[in-house]
């Protein structure tokens, strides 16, 4: 029996919106495992994607070190940068201290 199209359109928007949840429910998952893990090893927690970034900050570290440390700087103030990054014990990350 064919499908009509209100019955395919609404199935598939009801898909998109489980997707939606689950992407969501995955991203909150993750914050909260990056906040424990800060947490944890003594620094703040900022979440990067509520956070407003200057471009310019970016440009500071050089893309491939910046890369290879797993940080970015996304705060300055005078001669203090304000530095994300994901795992502080890196040694390349240690490195750009």
């Amino acid at each position: 029996m064919p499908e009509n199209k209100k019955t395919t359109k609404k199935a598939f928007s009801k898909e998109e919106d489980l997707q939606r949840v689950l992407t969501n429910m995955r991203r909150r998952s993750e914050e909260e495992d990056t906040y424990q893990r800060a947490s944890k090893l003594g620094y703040p927690y900022i979440d990067l994607g509520i956070y407003p970034i200057d471009q310019e900050n970016l440009k500071i570290i050089p893309q491939k070190e910046a890369q290879a440390g797993e940080l970015a700087v996304i705060g300055k103030k005078e001669k203090e940068l304000k530095v994300a990054c994901f795992n502080p014990q890196l040694e390349k990350t240690k490195k750009n201290h």
